[in-house]
């Protein structure tokens, strides 16, 4: 008997996120999208998020939306990823 244990349910290869440089991610912002780092990922899988609200670039962070002001840190990263839809309006 072989000792690998079949299961009924498919498994799916987990796939990591395409990261994006800074102008590729605010690109993505500009059609509508919100943008993450990898490490702003919180431990409960929540994560603070840019996006374009009333013509101004938003973060929101610590649970309420604020200004955003980009950091240099920002704006040299290439672990930008682009978040699943929701409305934020």
């Amino acid at each position: 008997m072989d000792s690998e244990i079949l299961s009924p349910i498919p498994q799916q290869p987990i796939i990591a996120p395409k990261t994006l440089s800074f102008p590729e991610a605010i690109a993505q912002v500009i059609d509508g999208r919100r943008i993450a780092r990898l490490e702003w990922r919180n431990l409960g899988g929540e994560t603070d998020y840019g996006f374009l609200k009333d013509g101004l670039l938003q973060i929101f962070t610590n649970n309420k939306f604020n200004q955003w002001v980009v950091s240099e840190s920002d704006m040299i990263s290439e672990d930008w990823i682009v978040l699943a839809d929701i409305n934020v309006n």
